[in-house]
């Protein structure tokens, strides 16, 4: 661990100049460019003996006579990210002045990071075309770096390359992230030969608008192209791709109506067809795995399955407005309630199973595969991750007011945002892409679908 953070720290002493000298690449690096960052991230490169004698000496001279050496010494180290685990060596120091100047250092140096997202992910895209298999072991250990993004890059780029929902948190302690890495480490032994690296399965992203005159469903690739955007005669509230490659579609028209619709357009069920008594519209709907459609209805204060007959076998009432929700793989149901200003998980009996609360104006909250929770908040203006201790370990913050929000395959964010439309940023916070037609998009939800709903839905007749 000692070694690989020294060579990870040099790293942009290491790297190909090709890969060096730019922050987002203008070209692909080559497989041998893509290998040799990868190679400097986990501490495979050699690390040159002089540099390693110079911090040695540097660290050294903490403890020296000369009090003005030992200023020099730590002016210097604030700039020597290297340094850190002979730093954290010389914690051990019988001189109090020396673990003093250490600590210092250490404060310092540990808050940075040394890699760089746009060239991890572009080395790792090209390793990925070039079906490198041996990614996966790279990635592997990433999970153990002292890199907050070569671990974010690799929790998301394992999943998506090897389709395990692994557990591992990249926010988590130390001792957590150990355990999580170890049992992607044990997975990896027993199915290493027989694996064959493909390329990722896509995605799209559907959004659905409701804005004045702009009423509309429209559907993403993973590259931000539009493929199509359908204008609808009632306001939209939410659209949701199902397994079976049909488009499900809920209206905020009081009351609200759920329609499923086939890849052609035409309307194959409806909510509008059942006897339903809710007088409200539906903020929004999800297809459950029972085959039943969950509605959240805040005008009703309530959420309430429907059968494809129009029996209602679940329904919780009494909730402060509810305005998003999510099915849980552990059978419970995230629910965010806006009058409340919270995000809570309610189980099948309808107990609070968690809480997050005091929340500004929240607008949308999805789960995530290791365990925290993506939440809007449209007067703050911002993104965040809350982890199961309340604690919020990443944010991004928007230009306009987010109304909605998905954490894509590949680790970036989608979160949809008045005038801004559609917005794709990385761990880094920085915009990705702004796919076209997404515009004007005040109160739009958005929402991940499958590869197969894609090809369902631009599959020609």
């Amino acid at each position: 661990m000692i070694i690989r953070f020294i060579l990870l720290a040099i790293l942009l002493l290491t790297v190909p100049a090709a890969l060096r000298a730019q922050t987002q690449p203008a070209t692909a690096p080559s497989l041998a460019e893509a290998r040799a960052y990868f190679d400097t991230a986990t501490g495979k490169a050699q690390l040159p003996g002089a540099e390693l004698k110079r911090l040695e000496t540097l660290v050294t001279q903490l403890g020296a006579e000369d009090w003005a050496v030992r200023d020099a010494a730590e002016r210097t180290l604030k700039t020597e990210q290297a340094a850190i685990p002979l730093l954290q060596r010389a914690l051990s120091s019988s001189d109090l002045e020396v673990v003093t100047r250490t600590r210092r250092l250490l404060q310092i140096l540990q808050a940075r990071d040394p890699l760089n997202l746009a060239l991890l992910q572009a080395a790792l895209a090209t390793r990925v075309a070039a079906r490198d298999t041996a990614v996966i072991d790279d990635l592997i250990l990433l999970l153990d770096s002292m890199s907050p993004t070569a671990r974010y890059v690799s929790e998301y780029g394992l999943r998506r390359l090897t389709g395990q929902k692994f557990a591992y948190n990249s926010f988590a302690d130390l001792a957590t992230r150990e355990a999580g890495a170890k049992a992607v480490q044990q997975w990896w032994a027993k199915g290493k030969d027989k694996f064959v690296l493909q390329a990722p399965p896509r995605y799209g992203l559907l959004l659905a608008v409701a804005s004045g005159e702009a009423k509309f469903v429209a559907l993403f690739d993973d590259s931000g192209e539009l493929i199509w955007k359908r204008p609808l005669p009632y306001a939209p509230s939410s659209a949701v791709g199902l397994a079976n490659g049909n488009l499900l579609v809920g209206s905020s028209d009081s009351p609200g109506v759920a329609t499923e619709y086939d890849p052609t357009g035409k309307a194959v069920w409806s909510t509008a067809d059942l006897k339903l008594t809710h007088k409200g519209g539906i903020a929004d709907l999800e297809r459950l795995a029972n085959g039943n459609t969950l509605l959240a209805l805040p005008n009703d204060f309530m959420l309430v399955q429907v059968d494809a007959t129009g029996t209602m076998p679940w329904l919780a009432k009494h909730l402060q407005h509810p305005y998003a929700i999510q099915p849980l793989p552990n059978g419970n149901t995230l629910v965010l309630e806006r009058l409340s200003n919270q995000v809570s998980e309610l189980s099948p009996a309808k107990a609070v199973v968690r809480a997050m609360e005091g929340l500004n104006t929240p607008t949308d909250a999805r789960s995530l595969a290791n365990g925290n929770v993506l939440i809007t908040e449209f007067d703050g203006r911002r993104i965040m991750e809350i982890d199961s201790k309340g604690t919020v370990v990443w944010r991004s913050v928007t230009q306009g007011n987010p109304s909605s929000v998905e954490r894509l395959p590949d680790g970036s964010t989608a979160y949809a945002a008045g005038q801004e439309g559609l917005v794709i940023v990385g761990f880094d916070g920085k915009i990705i892409r702004r796919p076209l037609g997404s515009q004007n998009s005040r109160w739009g939800k958005v929402r991940l679908v499958s590869e197969a709903f894609l090809q369902a839905q631009t599959k020609k007749p």
